[in-house]
């Protein structure tokens, strides 16, 4: 004997099957009340940036100060303003990478640097770590939009004020987080 599926039998999976399948539009994410980021190798860290709605904010990167014997390096702080549009521009640049808590990472190449990207809500923070040695299309993808976000802040940078400069040796503490 032969099953015969009706036409209306049909016509239900398929609208079953697409509203399985279908996404509704994801809920609108509020702006951050600051972005934050942080990048170290070895423990030293070599970039660090922070801008807040306003697109205030400051950059902070290491240059080689000594010989490569002492490990000394400079940490130069500036003052950046960028406006609110600056803060659009990067959250646009980063909103790809904003949804993940993990990158995932199955295979890795050690000694690369590392570090963290925060968004900054008082309802909910929402920080990523990444390590660079990660090969996995999205972690490379992510540090993509990580790698335009900071050359675009470093051209804001570029002619701001520099508001301080420290010089730091292999036994010198490391400073606070901007």
């Amino acid at each position: 004997m032969k099953h015969v599926i009706g036409p209306g039998v049909l016509l239900y999976c398929a609208m079953l099957l697409a509203a399985c399948t279908s996404q509704r539009p994801a809920a609108a994410v509020p702006p951050p009340d600051a972005i934050h980021f942080v990048a170290a190798s070895w423990g030293r860290p070599t970039i660090e940036w922070t801008i807040d709605r306003s697109g205030a904010g400051r950059y902070r990167y290491s240059e080689r100060n000594g010989s490569s014997e002492d490990g000394g390096f400079r940490l130069v702080t500036q003052r950046i303003k960028a406006g609110a549009a600056g803060f659009d521009t990067i959250r646009a640049i980063l909103r790809p990478v904003e949804r993940y808590v993990v990158l995932p990472c199955k295979k890795r190449i050690f000694d690369a640097p590392y570090g963290s990207i925060s968004w900054r809500r008082a309802d909910r923070p929402n920080t990523l770590n990444f390590d660079y040695g990660c090969l996995s299309k999205t972690a490379h993808a992510a540090f993509t939009q990580f790698n335009l976000a900071n050359r675009t802040i470093a051209e804001w940078a570029a002619s701001a004020e520099i508001i301080e400069t420290q010089d730091i040796k292999r036994t010198s503490p490391l400073p606070a987080p901007l």
